[in-house]
């Protein structure tokens, strides 16, 4: 087990490398779910320079947070610039030496949070990840959703830990498996000692996070 510190890409990240190499820790994760940086055609010249940095700060990236839609926008709504973002980080990932990247699964929200919808939306999306995380070695790890008490009828896809299970089971591929969020998982009042015990192996990296049950 690898204990990392989760950073996001910001611009105080190089000051987070810094503070996260003199408390100790050895390894890190990138958030990478509100950055742009993956929008641009620089954005090599960008893991490159996080690469150096992580060096420079005795670092070593150990797994990712990829880009996502806001929870609200329904998952039959496809943007080819966060799709190309999405498939970018994978990319990252991989030139990151990470093993890992967690990925959000989306919502059929327009559809009254059907899971028959979400699954065939995010099996159709994922599918057409799964080459790019094959060539760069990437495992894209689904997450587990939160609930929120202030927003009664949203029930986000994946929240529930069967749902979750079925749609990483569904593709049968080294390169699919889950991240569990303990924060998440809080949010839903989940009994994680059984959820987890039902993840089993399909578990890949974990988001460690505590909170009041009120938000994320």
């Amino acid at each position: 087990m690898k204990k990392a510190i989760q950073i996001q890409h910001d611009n105080i990240m190089e000051r987070m490398f810094r503070a996260a190499s003199e408390a100790g820790f050895e390894h890190i994760s990138m958030g990478f779910g509100s950055s742009r940086v993956f929008h641009t055609d620089g954005w090599k010249n960008e893991i490159e320079r996080i690469k150096n940095l992580l060096s420079q700060y005795n670092l070593k990236c150990v797994q990712t947070h990829a880009p996502y839609y806001h929870l609200l926008i329904s998952s039959e709504t496809a943007e080819e610039e966060m799709e190309t973002a999405i498939k970018r980080c994978i990319i990252a990932t991989g030139m990151l030496g990470a093993e890992c990247m967690a990925l959000h699964p989306r919502s059929s929200v327009n559809y009254n949070y059907s899971t028959k919808r979400a699954f065939e939306d995010n099996r159709e999306y994922i599918l057409d990840y799964i080459p790019t995380a094959e060539q760069s070695d990437v495992i894209i790890c689904l997450e587990n959703l939160p609930v929120f008490p202030g927003m009664p009828g949203c029930f986000f896809y994946s929240s529930d830990i069967e749902e979750l299970c079925e749609l990483a089971d569904s593709f049968n591929n080294k390169n699919i498996g889950i991240c569990w969020d303990f924060g998440h998982a809080a949010l839903t009042r989940t009994e994680q000692t059984q959820a987890l015990k039902m993840v089993g192996n399909r578990l890949k990296c974990t988001h460690v996070h505590n909170n009041f049950g009120q938000q994320d």
